[in-house]
């Protein structure tokens, strides 16, 4: 099946895309979409992320479903 990975920001700056389409298996979950980005992207920081799928927080258990969107939220900090 095939799952979009859209980024946000400084990731867009990093791998010069704005959305990237990939095929995953059929029984996928969002650690696999975060272990090919990580591959594809090493510079990528992907520590301390949220991801969701079709704009829902999720987490990197979570089972994909043909088309979705998952996007990888990073961390902000304040005070």
């Amino acid at each position: 099946m095939v799952v979009s990975v859209m980024f946000l920001g400084a990731q867009r700056s990093v791998t010069k895309k704005r959305e990237l389409r990939i095929s995953v298996s059929d029984q996928a979950c969002v650690s696999e979409v975060v272990e090919y980005v990580r591959r594809e992207f090493p510079q990528l920081p992907l520590k301390d992320i949220l991801v969701t799928v079709n704009e829902k927080i999720t987490s990197f258990s979570q089972p994909l479903n043909p088309n979705d969107k998952v996007t990888f939220l990073p961390h902000i900090g304040g005070g």
